[in-house]
Parts: structure tokens; C-alpha cells; sequence
């Protein structure tokens, strides 16, 4: 195979290569690395590399296999992940300009991947402190989305997405705290899932919001294919995971493949009643539901419980340490001017604050409004009940979808396509005051943050000319910027997001694998871009 078959591969279908003995795991790295070694210059992904280590294990894999010993699911595969988890030897920076950290055992889910046979390449880029929306910080720079390099690959998993899009990864590992692990690869034309609360271990990935319980970072795969999310789930989810973090429930992994598409019960929803997703979102979700339908499945209308309230319990409980730990990492660091314009909307005064939501509304600017009023440090009773609103909100969710016996749920995985470098802070310059101005965007993949079930993103189509925006030109300023980025924006990859009860990911991922056979036949598929 030349280095471009293998590339096209994926990891499940290099795996069984490998195992075949169709390709050797050195012939896998070393291909890997010639991609990176093209398209990192473009896209700026891989922030840290360990290549030399990385063809040692492959050699060593080769070793095994001709001598016969048993291959892992994952043996020979090139991987990446994302910069917070530890990775012996590796330095984790969260984007700071501070001296590293250097890990002296990988993270719980980095182990995983190793013991299954996969061969870690290295690690990729982030926000700074993984804490906003654009793949871009002080230390290591700017990543681009290999679709369009004008544009950002979303964040804040961006570079794992992209590398991964651009064919620089085999698997990648994200994480997820308002969307993280499904926002960026959608926008890069790929697959991944977010797993249940607690499913799936995150000791060993650093995170700068500590002791947020009521909202839990949580974590999953990135592939080009499904069956590489499903192959790399299947590793994650199993056993294995309890005996090396005690702390997580012994939910036994249940297979997709023994999911019946035709007999799930989906509910579907293209709007929020927060902010509209754009035409190109809208229409690929009504298209997977037309496919669904087509596949036996019963499919339905969905409308979410008072998505007010989820983004404010979201919004007011991230917040609610008025991002203390975030300003004690930012001490000694340069600070990114996205992440100082989050720190300056939190250290707006209560008294000025009323006034200055009073005045924004006053001013029709409604949504900037709600962003400004949900934000701030609260008191320890004001915590505790925003976990008790969380818990009545995740009880009603239940029963609403459980008045419609409904297994999943389809709907967009984002308001918006991928931004524009600097799209998304736009209003800053307009204003001279940023807060938090998209978050009202973010509210399709947080409210599964808030329910804390499992949730995958499958891309599907691209946008199509003609179709950028149907958004009005008016006063309101997200809208504004959100008309801005919709600007221009054909080509871009886009796709549908579909959630399931809590520990049933296999039902996510059946139905992601049944779309995307579907959507693969189509020539607006998101294939691999030339770089």
C-alpha cells in the first residue's frame, strides 16, 4: 500500500490491516508522520510530537505480531490527543506561556489507548485553558481548519479535529465541557461522541475549572469513520476502565451493533427557541430524518423543556467561581485577549452589572443581555440550588421525552458553521466589551452537557451556495455577527448531532453509522481535503 491508501483507512480498517499483516505498524507511523510532517505547517495541529518513540513502538508492534502474541484492537494504530491529557514525557502547557507541566505517568484513558496496541504520535492544540471558542493561544499559536484556513476548527478540541480531519491522526481523544468533543469535528468534517456523565475516565486531563461537580468535563473519540469512534468507544468503555479508575460505575459497554435502528422511537428538533441554526444545518437535519424514516425508524417532533433555563443553570454554574482558578493559572502567563475579555465580563461590578444589562436590553440587544446577567460568581446556597434546578431540569427532560417513549433525539450539533478567525469576538470590537457574545450558539451541545447524556456528531453534507444565511440584518448583535459568519460560508462541512439515554452511546452510535452510510454515497460528503 502506498502511504496514501493507508492514510485513507481510518483506524478500525488500518487495524485490521495490521493485524492481516497487509501493512506493518511501522509502515502506519511512518506514513502518519509524513502526512503531519506536510499539513501541520498549513493547519498548525500537533503542538508536541514524540515520533521517534512513536517508530520504536511500531517496530516493537511488528516484533509481536510476527512472533505471534495477541494484537490489541488498536495495534499499530497512529493516534493524537488533545493537549490536557498527560502523556509521559510530554509537556502540558493548557496554552500558557508559563513553565510546563511533565507528566510522569499518561492519563487513564491514554493508558487505554496504549494497552488496546495504539501508538501515540503526539499531542494537539487548544484555547488557551481550553476555555473558548476559537483553536488559538500565546503559546503555540493559531490552528486552521483544513476545509477552509480562513476559518477556525472550533475549540476547544480544534486541533485534535483538525489533524484528524486533514489525515494527520488515525483516532484522536477529546473532551468536552460546553461541546468541545463534538463542535470542532463537525466543523471539520468528522465523527466523535461524548459519552455519558462518569462513563469514561478523565483522571489524567488536566482541567482549569476545578470542583465543578454539578457539570462535569466529560470525554470521547474522534474518527474519520464511525466504525473508528465505535472500535475506539468499545476500548474506552470497557472493563478495563474501572480497574484502572475505581471511581467510575461498573456500567457494562453494550454494543451498537446490536442496536435496531428500525426500532428506536427519535425525536427531532431543528429549533431551540434560543437562536436559529443556520439553512445548511436546518436542512441536513431534516434529511437525516427523512432517512431515518426511510431506515423503519419512527421519527417524531421534539421540542426541548425551557432551553432558558438550561443555558442559564450552564452558564451560572461554570461561572460561579468567578473563574478564581482560571486568574491563578493566568498569573505568570501571557493572557490571550479572548481570555482576558472573559475575565473582564466577570469582574464587572453587581451594581454595575444591573445597569449595564438594563441598558443592553434598553438597547435591544436582548441576547447579549442574557449573556451578561447568567455570569458571575454566586454564593455557596446559590450553587446549591442551581444543582437542584440542574437535577428538576434533567427530571423533566426525562419525562417529556419519556411522554413520547422516545429513544433519541436529531438536531443540530451547533447554531453556526465554522468561524472566521476572530469571528466569533467580533462583537468586542463593535462594542468594546465581549461577554461570552456566542454562547447563545453553543446552546444545541450544551444542553446535553446539562442532561449530561451521551451525544455524537456525524458530519454529513457541506454548505451549499445559496444557502449561507436566511438571517435578517437588524440591531441585535449576535445576530449580526452569527449573520457575519454564515458569510461566505459554502464548503463548509456540516452535520447533525443525535443524543440517547444516559449509558445507551450505543444507540448514538448506530444511529451516527446509519447516517453516515447513507450521507457517504452523496457527493457533498465532507471527503479528506487536499492540503
Amino acid at each position: 500500500m502506498t502511504n496514501e491508501d493507508i492514510i485513507a483507512l481510518g483506524a478500525a480498517n488500518l487495524a485490521a490491516a495490521i493485524a492481516e499483516g497487509t501493512v506493518k505498524a511501522r509502515q502506519a507511523v511512518d506514513a502518519y508522520i509524513e502526512r503531519i510532517e506536510k499539513v501541520n505547517p498549513i493547519i498548525n495541529a500537533l503542538v508536541a510530537s514524540r515520533f521517534d518513540e512513536a517508530r520504536q513502538a511500531a517496530d516493537e508492534a511488528d516484533v509481536a505480531r510476527e512472533r505471534g502474541e495477541p494484537l490489541g484492537p488498536l495495534h499499530g494504530v497512529p493516534c493524537t490527543v488533545k493537549e490536557p491529557y498527560a502523556v509521559k514525557g510530554i509537556a502540558t502547557t493548557l496554552g500558557l506561556t508559563t513553565d510546563p507541566v511533565f507528566p510522569q505517568q499518561d492519563a487513564v484513558m491514554v493508558q487505554q489507548l496504549q494497552e488496546a496496541g495504539a501508538i501515540i504520535l503526539g499531542k494537539t492544540n487548544i484555547p488557551q485553558l481550553a476555555l473558548y471558542l476559537e483553536c488559538d493561544n500565546p503559546r503555540y499559536g493559531r490552528t486552521n481548519n483544513p476545509h477552509n484556513l480562513d476559518r477556525s476548527p472550533m475549540g476547544s478540541t480544534g486541533g485534535e479535529a483538525a489533524l484528524v480531519a486533514a489525515g494527520g491522526s488515525a483516532l484522536g481523544l477529546g473532551s468536552d465541557l460546553a461541546g468541545s468533543v463534538r463542535v470542532p469535528p463537525v466543523s471539520c468534517g468528522v465523527h466523535s461522541l461524548k459519552a455519558t456523565d462518569h462513563r469514561l475516565s478523565g483522571e489524567g486531563h488536566q482541567e482549569a475549572l476545578s470542583g465543578y461537580d454539578s457539570l462535569l468535563v466529560t470525554y470521547g473519540p474522534i474518527g474519520r469513520y464511525v466504525k473508528d469512534v465505535k472500535l475506539a468507544y468499545r476500548v474506552l468503555a470497557g472493563e478495563r476502565r474501572v480497574e484502572l479508575d475505581p471511581l467510575l460505575p461498573p456500567v457494562p459497554y453494550q454494543s451498537p451493533d446490536d442496536v435496531d435502528v428500525s426500532k428506536l422511537r427519535i425525536g427531532v428538533f431543528t429549533e431551540n427557541g434560543i437562536i436559529s441554526p443556520s439553512p445548511a444545518l436546518r436542512r441536513i437535519v431534516n434529511e437525516a430524518a427523512d432517512v431515518l424514516k426511510v431506515k423503519g425508524a419512527s421519527v417524531v417532533p421534539f421540542t426541548p423543556p425551557d432551553m432558558g433555563e438550561a443555558l442559564r443553570i450552564y452558564e451560572s454554574t461554570v461561572t460561579a467561581g468567578n473563574y478564581d482558578t482560571v486568574r491563578q493559572l493566568l498569573k505568570d502567563s501571557r493572557v490571550d485577549w479572548r481570555m482576558q475579555s472573559q475575565i473582564m465580563t466577570l469582574s464587572i461590578p453587581a451594581l454595575l452589572k444591573k445597569v449595564f444589562v438594563w441598558l443592553l436590553r434598553l438597547a435591544g440587544q436582548k441576547n447579549f443581555a442574557f449573556n451578561v446577567d447568567i455570569v458571575g460568581r454566586q454564593s455557596v446556597s446559590k450553587l446549591f440550588e442551581l444543582h437542584e434546578r440542574r437535577d428538576a431540569y434533567r427530571k423533566r427532560f426525562n419525562e417529556t421525552m419519556d411522554a413520547l417513549e422516545l429513544d433519541a433525539l436529531l438536531c443540530p450539533p451547533y447554531a453556526l458553521p465554522a468561524f472566521k478567525h476572530g469571528d466569533a469576538y467580533n462583537a468586542v470590537t463593535r462594542m468594546g466589551h465581549h461577554s461570552l457574545n456566542v454562547t447563545i450558539a453553543a446552546s444545541y451541545p450544551v444542553l446535553f452537557n446539562v442532561t449530561g447524556m451521551p451525544a455524537g456528531v456525524v458530519a454529513l453534507s457541506k454548505v451549499k451556495a445559496g444557502e449561507e444565511t436566511d438571517r435578517k440584518p437588524g440591531l441585535d448583535l449576535i445576530e449580526r455577527v452569527a449573520r457575519d459568519i454564515e458569510q461566505d460560508s459554502a464548503g463548509l462541512p456540516v452535520g447533525v448531532q443525535i443524543a440517547a439515554r444516559m449509558w445507551r452511546e450505543d444507540v448514538v452510535l448506530a444511529i451516527m453509522e446509519t447516517l453516515e452510510n447513507h450521507f457517504r454515497e452523496q457527493e457533498d460528503y465532507p471527503e479528506m481535503p487536499a492540503l
